[in-house]
């Protein structure tokens, strides 16, 4: 009776051991797409936007999770393109009126002559 019981107890545990190891690589292979799609964001930058993670192979949800991926990134590049663009524009628009300024008061300065009226009158320029 007690042979049979460690005997039950050794085949148990040698189960549980091989069941553990199978789950264990079972998961590993399982949840090896959602480990190389983790890499592949974590490497995404501002620089980088342009780069699409593939998405080949079955139609499962870690596809659908890529292809959300791409759209997101295809949507962040046309936001930074737009960002970009309007910080050049508005450079361009603020750099006219800027140096129209400081000719006027580099000009009013440069003038040894200049009276305090003169000053005004070129400060009153720009209100």
């Amino acid at each position: 009776m007690q042979h049979i019981f460690v005997v039950s107890l050794g085949g148990a545990l040698f189960i549980l051991v091989i069941g553990g190891l199978g789950i264990y690589w079972l998961s590993g292979y399982v949840l090896r797409p959602i480990r190389i799609l983790t890499q592949h964001v974590t490497s995404v930058d501002p620089h980088n936007l342009d780069q699409r993670f593939p998405t080949e192979g079955p139609d499962d949800e870690i596809r659908q999770l890529t292809e959300a991926f791409n759209q997101m990134l295809a949507r962040l590049s046309r936001m930074f393109e737009q960002q970009q663009r309007f910080v050049s524009d508005a450079a361009h628009e603020l750099r006219t009126p800027l140096a129209t300024l400081r000719m006027t008061l580099e000009t009013a300065l440069a003038n040894p002559h200049a009276s305090a009226a003169t000053y005004r009158e070129t400060m009153y320029i720009f209100r």
